[in-house]
C-alpha cells in the first residue's frame, strides 16, 4: 500500500569500514572484548583491506583511546551524562564524534552516516537525537577554533 503520503525511507547501512568499527565497539562494550584482538580478525573475515582497513583501524582504536574525551563532549552536547544514554546509541555517538573531532572526515559524512545507522538500529526520534548531538559537537569545535587530526590514509571520506 503505497501512496503519495506513504513513502518508505530506505536507509543506507554503514560502509564496511565504519560497520567494522561499530561492531568492534559493541564487542568491547558488551563483552569486554579487546579491540586489538577483535578488529584484525574482523577485517580479515570481511575482506576489508587497504584504505578501508586503515580507516577502520584509526576509527576503532582512536575511539577506544579517546573514550573519556568523547563521552565528555557527548554529555555536554546532549545535556545529560553519557551513562544515561543507551549503550548502542552511545557507541554510535562515539564513532561520529571521533570522526568530527579527530579525523579528517567531512562533517556532513560523519554526521550523516552516524544518523543513518541510528535510524536503522533504533528509530527516527533517536536518529534526530544523534543528529543534534553531533551537530552541536561539531559547531562547538568550530567555534573554539578546533581542527581535526589527520586520519589514517589521509583522505576525507
Amino acid at each position: 500500500m503505497s501512496g503519495p503520503h506513504q513513502r518508505r525511507l530506505r536507509r543506507k547501512p554503514l560502509d564496511p569500514a565504519r560497520q567494522a568499527a561499530f561492531d568492534v565497539l559493541r564487542a568491547v562494550s558488551e563483552r569486554d572484548a579487546y579491540a586489538n584482538l577483535v578488529l584484525p580478525a574482523m577485517l580479515r573475515e570481511r575482506g576489508i583491506t587497504s584504505r578501508d582497513a586503515a580507516f577502520a583501524t584509526e576509527l576503532t582504536y582512536g575511539t577506544c583511546r579517546a573514550i573519556g574525551l568523547l563521552d565528555a563532549v557527548i554529555a555536554n552536547a546532549a545535556n545529560r551524562p553519557a551513562d544515561q544514554i543507551d549503550p548502542v546509541l552511545l557507541d554510535l555517538l562515539r564513532l561520529g564524534a571521533y570522526q568530527l573531532l579527530r579525523m579528517r572526515v567531512d562533517a556532513h559524512a560523519a554526521v550523516d552516516t552516524t544518523v543513518e545507522q541510528a535510524a536503522i538500529e533504533f528509530d527516527t526520534a533517536r536518529a534526530g537525537f544523534v543528529n543534534g548531538v553531533l551537530r552541536t559537537s561539531g559547531q562547538r569545535r568550530r567555534a573554539a577554533g578546533g581542527s581535526p587530526g589527520r586520519a589514517a590514509g589521509g583522505a576525507d571520506r
